[in-house]
């Protein structure tokens, strides 16, 4: 059996103001995250909002450059919903 510290990939269902802040805080602890919405639109919303969010953590000084880069990495991607779920609208 796993341990729950053996977690590293993390699904987060909706790309909206509580959905991108949860897969910001799971990215920046170097976690995998996939972030699933309903259209491509609206994953493209989400993956540029997590970019600005970045962007002014790293402007506060809050967030390194280069953590945030990682925490933008390819591994962190974001998803269409409904090309998995053709009943959701």
């Amino acid at each position: 059996m796993r341990e729950a510290g053996d977690m590293r990939n993390i699904a987060v269902i909706g790309g909206g103001y509580v959905g991108r802040g949860v897969a910001l805080q799971f990215a920046r602890a170097d976690f995998r995250v996939l972030t699933y919405n309903r259209s491509a639109e609206s994953a493209a919303r989400a993956r540029a909002e997590i970019g600005k969010s970045l962007d002014a953590l790293v402007r506060a000084e809050a967030l390194g450059a280069e953590d945030a880069r990682r925490a933008e990495s390819p591994s962190s991607s974001t998803r269409g919903f409904a090309r998995r779920s053709p009943t959701c609208t």
